[in-house]
């Protein structure tokens, strides 16, 4: 199962995801939320992938590849990941690039709204 939750809020487009983010489905995050980014001009993200059970090297790649699109704008992405993808995460590409944060408040703090 993968779903997403959008919100647009204070200046911070909000992606939440739950489920599986991976080869079956990382596509459909890609396709659904980089046109969104590109078409609004957002400047700051949050990931929160709190919900998230399963991660894989697709899903790292599109999160990745959000946080490209982010940065055109001279933006920033947080993640929020959880303790069942946290080992996954450590040690790639995203790990050391994206802004990590415990939650959705302290994301607007990396923000400086």
């Amino acid at each position: 199962m993968f779903e997403t939750n959008i919100e647009y809020k204070k200046g911070v487009l909000f992606i939440r995801i739950s489920g599986s983010l991976n080869k079956t489905n990382s596509y459909k995050l890609k396709k659904e939320i980089i046109p969104l980014i590109l078409k609004n001009g957002f400047k700051y993200v949050v990931l929160n992938l709190n919900e998230v059970d399963i991660l894989d090297n697709y899903g790292i790649e599109v999160i990745d590849e959000i946080n490209d699109v982010v940065l055109k704008f001279n933006g920033k992405t947080t993640l929020i990941d959880s303790k069942k993808i946290e080992k996954k995460i450590k040690g790639t590409l995203i790990d050391n690039i994206l802004y990590k944060v415990k939650n959705e408040r302290t994301a607007l703090g990396v923000f400086e709204l």
